[in-house]
């Protein structure tokens, strides 16, 4: 047990959110022939966010032509 004169360290994290919809092709939700919104994220933790952000640059100046990279993004199905 840490004495009266002794300090517990606090950790912070920090997780970086990327956020994302797949759209919807209409306003109205309550109308059941109208698609419904789906929101996906995901987390990184902060000390694995270089690392992902390198890897990620890699892969689009592998794949993807330079005339195209302004306007890339990345989409999953």
């Amino acid at each position: 047990m840490p004495d009266s004169g002794s300090q517990i360290p606090i950790r912070s994290f920090v997780y970086l959110v990327y956020a994302d919809d797949a759209g919807s092709t209409g306003e109205n939700l309550s109308d059941p022939q109208s698609p419904f919104q789906v929101l996906g994220c995901v987390l990184v933790r902060e000390d694995l966010f270089s690392s992902l952000e390198l890897n990620l640059s890699i892969t689009l100046q592998k794949l993807v032509p330079e005339k195209e990279r302004k306007s890339f993004e990345f989409h999953a199905h």
